[in-house]
């Protein structure tokens, strides 16, 4: 009886010990993971450096979900949500560089200096920024048809 009062006695004190370090960790955890569903909402809680609006796409296309996910030490990733009423869906990203293992296709375009085509299993995705000190912009599709609004969508975010 004594071995087993001992034992539980020795259990609840790693317990006290433990809890507050696992409490101070989790506290001090400067990730965050937050969704949003509509623009208003998100642009009112993510730092402009991070992400200053989304493209505008054709009237069909209605935005369903604003996701921002930061570890505190990368960059941020803001992906925005949208979809048709046909269920159509696609999505435009904003990050660092992705998709480094995507086949690719340079597009040489004459007012975005760093454009590309990419395919990466079945998404096929344009992945363009003006400069290289800004994060790289991303609309991602399942439908290799999209490739020319991609890049009108591009070409008019980027002139904003």
């Amino acid at each position: 009886m004594k071995k087993a009062f001992g034992g539980i006695l020795i259990l609840l004190l790693v317990a006290v010990v433990l809890f507050p370090i696992y409490i101070f960790l989790v506290d001090r955890s400067d990730d965050v993971h937050k969704t949003f569903e509509s623009l208003s909402e998100a642009r009112g809680e993510i730092p402009d450096h991070h992400f200053s609006n989304a493209p505008k796409l054709p009237e069909e296309y209605r935005l369903t979900k604003i996701t921002y996910d930061w570890d505190g030490d990368t960059a941020p990733i803001v992906k925005v949500n949208y979809e048709t009423s046909t269920g159509k869906t696609l999505s435009f990203m904003q990050t660092s560089s992705w998709y480094d293992d995507a086949d690719t296709e340079i597009i040489h375009h004459p007012d975005i200096k760093d454009m590309t085509w990419l395919k990466n299993g079945t998404e096929y995705i344009l992945k363009w920024r003006m400069t290289n000190k800004e994060s790289y912009k991303y609309l991602i599709s399942n439908d290799l048809s999209d490739k020319a609004l991609f890049v009108t969508v591009a070409e008019r975010f980027s002139q904003n």
